[in-house]
């Protein structure tokens, strides 16, 4: 390739004098040394001059590149634009802009651009200065993913935190409420122990010291310890069977057997209390014979008595409780229980089946219980992967129910 020449410029006319020849010399081995493209352009934009750098970047001789015109080597500068950028580049004197260059090869890459206008014997010419910005827009595009994957890193710390607090704070509102529950758990088991005890202690110390001395009155004392004595061991019970449940889980013994034979069981087994109580036990059951459950058959019959007991309990003198054992698609079997007593405000529902969880202690006072039985039985329905809920709408009542998968008889 040949070296830049300044003398062979069309603007020079004369021969210069020694001095200016040689700083020509010196201008033209600067430009040709440049890092930097250089161009020079017509008004028509036809190059009349590029530099070495310029050469090499477009892999074109300079023979090859000078003639050609702008939009030639630059895919983003149209012919039809040249004029309107023409007319505004000889206005402004100066330029400075982005675009990007062609090769020979057909590589396109991004570029600076600084055009400085100069004009001469009436004619214009644009001198442009052009850095290749490949690796500025590469180090650019670094530095912003670094940033994305930066401040995506923040972020997701940032949830992590809020996340981790909410935790936190959803854990401490629990241990509140668990705290508070335990208390008033065993205000409400002090409270069962003590009157069954205390009837108890009452009726032997009659009986010790020889006060009573009527056999039946007699009896009746004994029959009050029995009742009261029972009353104790379902506590005791509930208690330890929490325990197991919190601790360990309960131990489950399977076999397979007939739904509607256990629930008529307990129905015979209640009768009496619900006879007490002034309360009618109304029975409807799935004509299908049998519905059969391989399941534990004392822990199902704990569940049964549990939610048929509180069914009794809670209806007034002279109402019913209804006990339907039916069959439902997918071989599913329904035991449900519908008390007629107050119902269940929606805003306690959720807490049924909690352990340490009373709906309201001076209720539970008056009519018994710790409260203990519906987390047990739910313990043991969902063992069974089985459903149990309650539905209690405004002045209907309450009706527990449990669903559990049958077998194919």
């Amino acid at each position: 390739m040949s070296h830049f020449d300044p003398q062979k410029l069309p603007f020079f006319q004369r021969e210069p004098t020694a001095d200016v020849r040689a700083g020509l010399d010196f201008f033209g081995f600067a430009v040709e040394a440049a890092a930097d493209e250089v161009f020079l352009m017509q008004s028509d934009s036809k190059i009349m001059y590029v530099n070495q750098s310029a050469c090499e970047r477009l892999e074109y001789t300079r023979e090859e590149l000078t003639g050609k015109y702008v939009w030639e080597w630059d895919p983003l500068f149209p012919e039809e634009a040249w004029p309107g950028f023409w007319e505004e580049f000889t206005r402004a004197g100066h330029l400075h802009f982005e675009t990007q260059h062609r090769s020979k090869s057909g590589e396109v890459f991004p570029v600076e651009v600084h055009a400085h206008y100069y004009e001469n014997a009436s004619k214009g010419y644009l001198l442009a200065f052009v850095n290749d910005l490949t690796e500025k827009k590469r180090i650019q595009e670094q530095l912003e993913q670094n940033q994305a994957q930066l401040e995506e890193q923040v972020r997701l710390r940032t949830e992590e935190l809020e996340w981790a607090n909410r935790d936190l704070e959803i854990k401490r509102q629990e241990a509140e409420q668990v705290s508070e529950a335990k208390s008033q758990f065993l205000s409400v088991m002090s409270h069962e122990l003590r009157t069954p005890l205390t009837s108890i202690k009452g009726g032997l110390s009659l009986l010790k010291n020889q006060a009573v001395t009527e056999p039946c009155k007699m009896q009746e004392i004994i029959n009050l310890a029995y009742r009261n004595s029972e009353v104790l061991e379902k506590l005791v019970n509930d208690t330890l069977d929490y325990e197991k449940l919190r601790r360990e889980g309960l131990p489950f013994v399977d076999s397979p057997f007939d739904m509607r034979d256990l629930v008529q069981a307990n129905i015979r087994q209640v009768q009496g209390y619900a006879d007490h109580h002034g309360v009618q036990i109304k029975y409807e059951g799935s004509k299908r014979q049998p519905l059969l459950v391989n399941a534990d058959e004392i822990r199902l019959s704990q569940v049964i008595f549990n939610l048929l007991s509180n069914a009794i309990k809670y209806s007034p003198q002279q109402g019913i409780v209804q006990v339907r054992v039916l069959e439902k698609p997918h071989q599913r079997i329904h035991v449900g229980f519908q008390d007629s007593g107050p119902g269940i405000p929606t805003e306690q529902r959720h807490r049924l089946f909690q352990l340490f969880s009373q709906l309201d202690s001076s209720d539970s006072r008056e009519k018994g219980g710790t409260g203990l039985g519906l987390a047990i039985s739910k313990g043991i329905i969902d063992h069974y992967d089985g459903l149990i809920a309650c539905k209690s709408p405004p002045g209907q009542g309450a009706y527990f129910y449990f669903e559990l998968t049958g077998l194919t008889s």
